[in-house]
């Protein structure tokens, strides 16, 4: 006859021994966890809590999946927004540093998994990159990116190519440029001899959000890719084959993010005041990126 208290008593040992077993398991798993924390970032999601144990699922992200995204593009200028006193490198593939008007102040960054910073823009603080990256000229295609939040009621050009360096101040030739309108939406305009040609989102982007910018321009007077493209937070949002052609660069040009003046033919939508607001992750390329591009950056958004 079997001895059921003996069954009873070598079956609490197995279990007991299996506990021993699972919180060594447990133990060594949290050091191997410990130890990968020091390499990566991530987050703790999904926990599940029972009677007596509660497991989280552990979700990596890479904080330089972002910065690895826009490089495999090779920009001509990328601009981390993490300067060094008056001085803003660029990592693109022209490694010369812009100059900050003023020293700008900082703000969390646009980026989920990256700690990188952003700089607040306003009247006196902004950037240009003083003739130095400026290779284009009116018939060469040019691309590019910025992440930028703005709060209700702020409006004022974001992003353009004008005719001075930093030391000039606002100037009243200012072309491709990026702005938020008086109403709140952003819009994009380049002039071609006299006839300045423009186009904006749908809705409003002062809403106090970060939002990812992207301008195009395929130059040409033919060709069915032609023309200037707005996207908006990974999409496409506004179109016209006709913006094709800019102004002819100065001897001057440079690329600014900041104050600029632009054409009276904007009407309504121009500016009446600088723009003050957080700006981060600045890239210029001297083509046009491809959507598959433009998608695969922003997928990289948080990592």
């Amino acid at each position: 006859m079997v001895d059921k208290n003996r069954v009873f008593l070598e079956g609490l040992q197995h279990r007991r021994s299996m506990a021993v077993r699972l919180i060594s398991m447990c133990a060594l798993l949290s050091v191997s966890v410990g130890s990968h924390i020091s390499q990566s970032a991530g987050l703790f999601t999904a926990t599940r809590i029972g009677p007596q144990v509660s497991i989280s699922t552990w979700t990596a992200c890479s904080p330089d999946a972002y910065r690895l995204a826009v490089l495999g593009t090779t920009p001509q200028a990328y601009l981390r927004m993490t300067p060094t006193g008056l001085l803003e490198r660029s990592v693109g593939s022209n490694t010369s540093d812009w100059t900050w008007t003023a020293a700008p102040t900082t703000t969390p960054g646009a980026l989920g998994c990256d700690s990188n910073l952003a700089t607040i823009l306003s009247a006196s603080a902004w950037l240009s990159s003083e003739h130095r990256v400026w290779t284009l000229g009116d018939t060469v295609s040019f691309s590019y990116a910025l992440w930028f939040k703005a709060n209700v009621g702020t409006q004022g050009v974001l992003f353009s190519s004008a005719s001075g360096v930093a030391s000039s101040g606002a100037t009243s030739r200012a072309d491709r440029a990026l702005w938020i309108a008086p109403n709140g939406v952003l819009s994009v305009s380049v002039t071609d001899g006299p006839v300045t040609k423009w186009i904006s989102t749908p809705g409003t982007v002062a809403d106090g959000k970060w939002h990812f910018a992207v301008v195009t321009m395929q130059s040409g007077d033919s060709g069915a890719t032609r023309g200037t493209r707005l996207y908006l937070d990974g999409a496409q949002v506004a179109y016209d084959s006709q913006m094709r052609k800019g102004l002819p660069p100065t001897s001057t040009e440079s690329w600014r993010a900041g104050p600029a003046t632009l054409p009276t033919a904007v009407g309504t939508l121009a500016p009446t005041s600088a723009f003050t607001g957080a700006l981060d992750e600045i890239a210029v390329w001297d083509k046009v990126v491809t959507d598959a591009q433009i998608s695969s950056i922003w997928a990289a958004r948080n990592g």
